[in-house]
């Protein structure tokens, strides 16, 4: 029977209508159940951040919104479509009802990654980054706090090193391309002829004088132990991150081929040597635990999911936790060096839930779950990407429970 509805339809069309099958049983399930839009496993407080009508959010899961001393929370405020600028501001982490601080906009913004907005690690209160389009090209800009801006930079950036002295970047036009939502829409890719091109891929910026140099080109990742499924394949890269001391760097290398797409995770040390493949298996997303250690959702040769532990320059994995963590979701590490934060996507009744994982036990300890609205899905949908205050006790979600994006803030002071 399946098999005559997807030549009925068409796979687009068949996966379109299971999501609407799967949307509206969800729908029924939780009125059957009395299910509200947020729910607490324990006495937990929230706060919501909005800037007004539209979205409010901050962005992915890799950096944190909160200043350096926790008294503000960056965030950017959009319309309904991702082709308007989005204003770029931040709140007091205080007072919810004190309004939206706005001090710059930027036109170069996506529903899963913002416009890479994070404060700035030299002056973590005081200066903030964004990209944004300068003179018709994707850039970067340094801002203070009542928008004056401080330093422009002639490529957009991806992650900054835990000095402040240099930062990772990557072609969010091709990265738009070939994982819409992730990239920016403003400008054509250049690179599209080219499926693996040897002028682009991992760069880094010297913050200092401004000058970048590509440490690594999709051509040479292509080279670096191919796999069979890279026959023919469309090459770029993602999730681009330096270790907590700056000892190492980190991205996913990922392709596009057959009508399937695959990633694998690749480290090398902080100026780009000793490249390595770190994973060989499909990944999604990942933590540092330190200089020396990943913890990464993967899924291996055996199509099994799980959180798994490794170490750059060793072979093999240690999985974490049991069945329960064998949902994919987004971690981040608290800064306290104890339990990482995950989420997880929609389940059978449309709530995202959030989660202590304790890495010395694999217990997890669930905190709230969160009503994800089914229309807000695919490019556009609202993943928690929950990140963790400089303090432990506080952790910022963009949820959109309410019908549309809001910066949530869970605090786990009793």
């Amino acid at each position: 029977m399946k098999a005559l509805v997807r030549r009925a339809l068409g796979p687009d069309r068949t996966a379109a209508a299971a999501t609407v099958a799967s949307s509206a049983l969800a729908q029924f399930r939780r009125w059957r159940r009395h299910r509200p839009r947020v729910s607490f496993d324990s006495p937990l407080r929230l706060h919501k951040f909005s800037a007004g009508p539209g979205h409010t959010f901050f962005g992915y899961h890799d950096v944190t919104p909160f200043s350096g001393d926790d008294t503000r929370l960056l965030a950017i405020h959009t319309t309904n479509r991702a082709t308007d600028p989005a204003r770029v501001g931040w709140f007091a982490a205080a007072d919810p009802d004190a309004g939206f601080h706005a001090a710059a906009e930027t036109a170069t913004w996506c529903w899963q990654q913002g416009c890479r907005l994070q404060w700035h690690p030299a002056r973590p209160g005081a200066l903030f980054v964004f990209n944004g389009l300068f003179d018709g090209a994707f850039g970067s800009e340094v801002h203070d706090l009542n928008g004056a801006a401080v330093r422009r930079y002639g490529r957009p950036v991806y992650a900054i090193s835990p000095d402040g002295a240099s930062a990772l970047s990557l072609n969010f036009a091709r990265l738009h391309r070939l994982r819409p939502g992730y990239g920016y829409a403003n400008l054509a890719d250049d690179t599209e002829p080219d499926p693996a091109p040897a002028n682009d891929g991992l760069w880094q910026i010297d913050l200092g004088d401004g000058k970048s140099d590509l440490l690594h080109s999709l051509a040479d990742l292509a080279r670096l132990a191919p796999a069979p499924s890279m026959r023919g394949a469309v090459h770029y890269l993602n999730h681009l991150s330096y270790s907590p001391g700056g000892k190492r760097l980190l991205f996913f290398h990922l392709w596009r081929g057959a009508g399937a797409r695959y990633s694998r995770i690749c480290t090398a040390d902080a100026g780009g040597a000793n490249l390595a493949v770190l994973s060989p298996h499909r990944a999604s997303h990942f933590c540092w635990l330190d200089d020396d250690e990943v913890l990464a959702f993967t899924i291996d040769e055996h199509g099994h999911g799980g959180y798994r532990r490794f170490r750059p320059g060793q072979t093999g994995s240690a999985r974490v936790g049991g069945d329960d963590l064998a949902v994919d979701g987004h971690p981040m590490l608290s800064p306290r060096g104890g339990p990482v934060v995950i989420d997880t996507y929609p389940d059978a009744v449309s709530e995202r839930r959030l989660s202590l994982l304790d890495l010395a036990t694999g217990a997890r300890m669930p905190l709230a779950s969160f009503y994800s609205p089914p229309w807000i899905t695919g490019a556009r949908r609202c993943d928690l990407h929950p990140r963790w205050n400089r303090g432990g006790d506080r952790i910022a979600v963009d949820s959109a429970h309410g019908g549309r994006r809001a910066l949530c803030v869970v605090d786990l002071q009793r």
